[in-house]
C-alpha cells in the first residue's frame, strides 16, 4: 500500500488560507477592522467563510494533483497578501 504525502506548497497554501481566515475574523471582531471584500457583504461572514473553505480545498486539490509551478507561485503570493495586510492593519 502506497502512502501519498501532501506537497509542501499545498501545506503552505493551506496554512496561509487558515491564517487569512483566523486573522480576518479576529480583525473584524476584536480590532474593529472593516472587510472590503464585496463577497462578505453579499454572503455574510459565515457564507463567505464556507465559500472560501470550499474554494481553497478545491485549489489545494488541484495543486496536489497537477504540477503547474507558475500557478503554485501565484496562488501562494495571492494568498499571502491578505495575511500580511491583516497583520499590518492589526499592528497600526
Amino acid at each position: 500500500m502506497q502512502t501519498k504525502t501532501i506537497k509542501p506548497v499545498v501545506c503552505l497554501f493551506l496554512i496561509l488560507e487558515i491564517l487569512d481566515i483566523i486573522l480576518t475574523v479576529t480583525g473584524i471582531r476584536y480590532y474593529g477592522l472593516i472587510e472590503k471584500n464585496p463577497l462578505i457583504i453579499t454572503l455574510g461572514l459565515y457564507g463567505f467563510l464556507t465559500y472560501k473553505m470550499v474554494a481553497s480545498l478545491a485549489l489545494a486539490g488541484l495543486m496536489q494533483i497537477k504540477n503547474f509551478k507558475w500557478v503554485n507561485i501565484i496562488a501562494i503570493v495571492i494568498t499571502a497578501l491578505p495575511v500580511l495586510w491583516n497583520i499590518i492593519q492589526m499592528i497600526k
